[in-house]
C-alpha cells in the first residue's frame, strides 16, 4: 500500500528534479522503471520498443524539466506519458510497414510475479481460472482492471491515464468485475456438473 509519506517523497523528488537535480530524476527512474516496464508489456511484447520509450520518456523529462508543472500523482503522470509514447511508436511502426488495418496492440492482463510463484496446486488452478476470466474482457476493461487492482490507481488517475471521464473509469472497472464474476461462476458450474458425474 502506498503511504502518504511515500507520496510526499514522490512529490519532493519531482520538485527537486524540476530544479535541475539529476539524482532526483535518477531516483524517480529506479522507483518506477519496473512498474512502467510491466505496464508497457501490456501494450506490446517488443521489449526493445518499451525500453526505447522508457529511455525517451526520461530524457524528454530532463530536457523539458523547466516547463513541467507540479503533478498530483507522479506515478499516474509517468504511466500516462509512457502509454502515449508506446501507442505513438506503434502507430508510426504500423505506418512505416504500410499496413492500414486497425491498431495491432491489445492490452493484456499480466499477473504479478508473486501470483505466478504460488506453490499450492489448488491456488494455481484458481489463478488460471481468474486469468482466463480476465482475458475474456475487452481491452479497455482489462486496462482499467489492471490499473485499479494491479497498479493501485484511483479512479481519477485511471480516467487521466485512459483519457476518459471519471464515471467511465468507474463503469469500466465495475463492468470488468461483473464479467469476471460471471466467467468464474460459469467455470464453477461446469466443475460442479463434472464432479457430479465422476
Amino acid at each position: 500500500m502506498i503511504t502518504k509519506s511515500f507520496l510526499k517523497n514522490d512529490a519532493a523528488l519531482w520538485a527537486q528534479f524540476r530544479e535541475d537535480d539529476r539524482l532526483a530524476l535518477k531516483e524517480l527512474y529506479f522507483l518506477y522503471v519496473d512498474a512502467l516496464f510491466c505496464f508497457g508489456k501490456s501494450f506490446t511484447k517488443d521489449h526493445t520498443l518499451i525500453e526505447d520509450c522508457l529511455q525517451d520518456l526520461f530524457l524528454e523529462l530532463w530536457d523539458k524539466r523547466k516547463q513541467l508543472d507540479l503533478v498530483e500523482s507522479v506515478k499516474a503522470y509517468l504511466f500516462t506519458a509512457l502509454k502515449r509514447k508506446i501507442v505513438r511508436r506503434l502507430q508510426e511502426k504500423k505506418r512505416k510497414t504500410g499496413l492500414h488495418t486497425e491498431m495491432g496492440f491489445q492490452f493484456q492482463a499480466i499477473l504479478s510475479l508473486e501470483e505466478v510463484i504460488i506453490e499450492a496446486e489448488s491456488v494455481q488452478m484458481q489463478l488460471r481460472k481468474v486469468y482466463s476470466a480476465i482475458n475474456t474482457l475487452s481491452k479497455r476493461e482489462k486496462e482499467a482492471f489492471h490499473l485499479r487492482y494491479t497498479e493501485g490507481f484511483d479512479y481519477n488517475e485511471i480516467s487521466e491515464i485512459m483519457e476518459i471521464s471519471n464515471q467511465a473509469s468507474r463503469n469500466l472497472v465495475h463492468l470488468a468485475l461483473r464479467n469476471i464474476r460471471k466467467e468464474l461462476f460459469k467455470f464453477s458450474t461446469i466443475i460442479s456438473i463434472l464432479l457430479f458425474f465422476i
